[in-house]
């Protein structure tokens, strides 16, 4: 069973005590225990007996150093620093230590710390070279966690993890299922989950080793459970699935979207490290960084060709997905240092810059404010050879409504409303009928039909467009989920040759509202450019049918040449025709 130490600090605060320490100690060779206390106490960021400040190491000083609580409470941090990856042991001394390249990452200005942090997360591995103990287990907990709960209805209660995703190896596909298989087949009973956790806990007895209580079994599970609440991947909740009031943890929409994400991922594992040649593993350090960075918001530019490099050496093994990997929380500081070229010899504020500037610049890359607008402002006319019944039947529509309201604006508000509840039966049908005004050739795609994937197609000569649709009814907000889809779309269009296209022309997400959190959604969007070369492009209903009406009404629309290479979320508010 994996054991997580309950720290006696929250996950919050000694995140926030991170910068602090950096700023003290970056400077020196290598830095220990000794030196995380004072800083930790002299800036009161930690307290022995209720005092902070010199008190406090007064106090809490022991010669006996299993009873010395500053001491203690700062190995307990570094325990932790350590498990997130944002230090790394040194000179062969398990408490001497030094900060990593992703640990200098974390106090970068304009940093998104929490999403550093939720990488590293990710990141944790068994087994690993890094951490004092090892487990049995091969398993990187918070990903199994998250597929597990996405198995059983988006939930899973204390007990349940303990049994399953803290006890189980991961990278066996057979062990996976086995274990989903058995936590469904205890639901509704009870006192079976409870008998079975009591035999398990027996069983750890009777190893000195492992010795535990179900209580101190119980107990390991306070650091993962805060851990997935600090990422938001999910609440709590009671629930009465053991004909009782249980306490669960239930996937958020933010833990759906991680879930989706790991989906799409290639995991690599210290075993397919250590199969790999000297040039792969080379090549999957740098990766397995850069990839952590990209994610965490930071800007790949500089970076790009060496990237590029790297692929090519370890497509065999990636096999075209996004890696997942985290070298510091899996690999000695020094092979890690090596294969990224870094030297930690010297210490000055302009050898750290020079370090960080490789990938951030020192600032991370603005992209929640990415938009594309259209601009409507050419002469068009719906195309015969495009017009059909629907077609015929919303320009009527939209003719009726503009003698009664006589603003265009309130009419497209009118139309958005008219199809709130639409299911995907009526609203695939009016996304093809939109495009097919704005004066492109959109067939939507037959139920039961596999060999098309996409929901619709933009069909064009040498530069089709796979269209993934979210209908109202599906999800009101444009997910992250339906933006991976379109990559999906966009790779199987590529392989299947269904349509002809080409790897610059875009892949589209069409949906009732736009993404509510649109910098996550540039992130990805950016994100995947950067690891694919492929172009999204995102619309909402309104914006389609902000353009069509103006077609129909005005005769005056977009230049749907630039349709092929839009990337982004796409806007045509409030823009003069």
């Amino acid at each position: 069973m994996i054991r997580f130490r309950n720290p006696s600090s929250s996950l919050e605060t000694m995140l926030a005590s991170f910068e602090q320490l950096y700023n003290e100690l970056h400077d020196k060779d290598y830095f220990d225990n000794d030196d995380i206390a004072v800083v930790l106490v002299k800036a009161n960021l930690m307290a022995s007996s209720g005092f902070t400040g010199d008190a406090a190491l007064s106090l809490g000083a022991n010669k006996d150093r299993s009873r010395d609580k500053t001491y203690n409470n700062a190995k307990m941090f570094a325990e932790i620093y350590r498990l997130l990856g944002l230090i790394s042991v040194v000179n062969d001394v398990s408490s001497n230590y030094r900060f990593t390249y992703i640990g200098e990452h974390m106090v970068v200005p304009g940093a998104d710390k929490k999403a550093i942090v939720e990488q590293c997360i990710l990141g944790m591995n068994n087994p690993n070279r890094i951490m004092d103990v090892s487990y049995d287990e091969s398993v990187r907990f918070f990903s199994c966690v998250l597929l597990t709960m996405s198995e059983l209805d988006g939930m899973i209660c204390r007990d349940e993890m303990i049994l399953g995703p803290m006890s189980v190896n991961d990278n066996s596909p057979e062990e996976f299922d086995k274990m989903i298989w058995y936590i469904k087949s205890v639901r509704g009973n009870h006192k079976k989950l409870q008998k079975d956790l009591e035999n398990f806990a027996k069983a750890l007895q009777s190893n000195k080793k492992d010795g535990m209580t179900v209580t101190s079994a119980q107990n390991c599970t306070r650091f993962p459970i805060s851990v997935l609440k600090y990422c938001g991947w999910v609440d709590s909740i009671n629930t009465d699935v053991y004909g009782r009031s249980v306490r669960f943890m239930k996937l958020t929409k933010h833990g759906y979207e991680t879930v989706e994400h790991l989906k799409m991922m290639r995991d690599i594992r210290l075993s397919d490290y250590e199969s790999s040649s000297n040039r792969q593993r080379q090549a999957l350090i740098r990766l397995g960084i850069y990839m952590m960075l990209a994610r965490a918001k930071f800007n790949l530019e500089p970076v790009k060709e060496e990237i590029k490099k790297d692929k090519k050496e370890v497509q065999e093994i990636l096999d075209g997905k996004e890696i997942l990997f985290s070298p510091y929380q899996t690999l000695e500081f020094s092979v890690v240092n090596n294969a990224m070229n870094i030297v930690f010899e010297k210490s000055s504020a302009e050898d750290r810059q020079k370090r960080l500037s490789r990938v951030s610049g020192f600032y991370t890359k603005a992209l929640g404010s990415k938009m594309q607008n259209m601009a409507i402002d050419k002469v068009v006319n719906v195309k015969k050879e495009l017009t059909t019944n629907d077609v015929l039947s919303f320009s009527e529509h939209v003719r009726e409504l503009y003698k009664k309201e006589k603003n265009i604006h309130e009419l497209t508000d009118i139309i958005v409303e008219e199809h709130i509840k639409d299911k995907k039966t009526e609203f695939y049908p009016l996304v093809e009928t939109l495009f097919r005004i704005i004066g492109v050739d959109c067939h939507k795609s037959r139920d039961g039909v596999n060999g098309e994937r996409w929901d619709a197609m933009i069909r064009n000569p040498q530069r089709s467009i796979p269209i993934e649709i979210k209908s109202p009814t599906e999800e009101m907000h444009i997910s992250i989920k339906a933006i991976r889809q379109a990559l999906e779309n966009k790779i199987i269009l590529l392989s299947r040759k269904t349509y002809v296209t080409d790897e610059k022309c875009a892949t589209y997400v069409v949906g009732y509202y736009l993404p509510n959190n649109r910098a996550e959604v540039s992130d990805l969007i950016s994100n995947i450019k950067d690891t694919y070369g492929y172009s999204i492009a995102v619309f909402d209903i309104g914006s389609l049918i902000n353009v069509a009406t103006s077609i129909i009404l005005f005769e005056k629309g977009i230049d749907t040449e630039k349709l092929y290479g839009l990337e982004g979320i796409v806007n045509v508010e409030d823009i003069k025709r």
